[in-house]
């Protein structure tokens, strides 16, 4: 009887962690992707000394843009601006505000979507 009673015990323990460990693969999976999409924009942004969008809002980049590498890094580019998009972030964020849960730094937003400010502005020289 003990062996059962523990046998069930150890099968409950392992069935609870487990699953507990799966449902948070996902989660980390996730973030880490974001985190990494918004260190590559920073990189971009600390490069060009521009704004770089990282959630497209109203698919302004979708249509109509030049691909750029910048520091190794493919850039969207349309009228003056920038952007390090995930298509899978664009097509499984519902908006802005969902991406922003999973985001770990600081992130602006606009009417186009969500950006990282670069570093420091070129001076100017006029």
């Amino acid at each position: 009887m003990i062996k059962i009673t523990l046998f069930y015990l150890f099968y409950f323990i392992f069935c609870f962690i487990g699953s507990s460990m799966e449902s948070t693969v996902p989660k980390r999976f996730t973030r880490e992707s974001i985190s990494i999409q918004i260190d590559l924009a920073l990189r971009v942004a600390d490069k060009l000394k521009k704004n770089v969008y990282v959630y497209d809002n109203d698919e302004f980049f979708a249509t109509g843009f030049e691909m750029e590498i910048v520091d190794n890094i493919r850039v969207k580019t349309k009228k003056g601006s920038y952007a390090v998009l995930s298509q899978a972030a664009q097509a499984v964020f519902a908006n802005d505000q969902h991406y922003r849960q999973y985001a770990d730094k600081p992130l602006c937003d606009n009417r186009t979507g969500l950006y990282v400010q670069a570093t420091s502005k070129p001076a100017n020289t006029g």
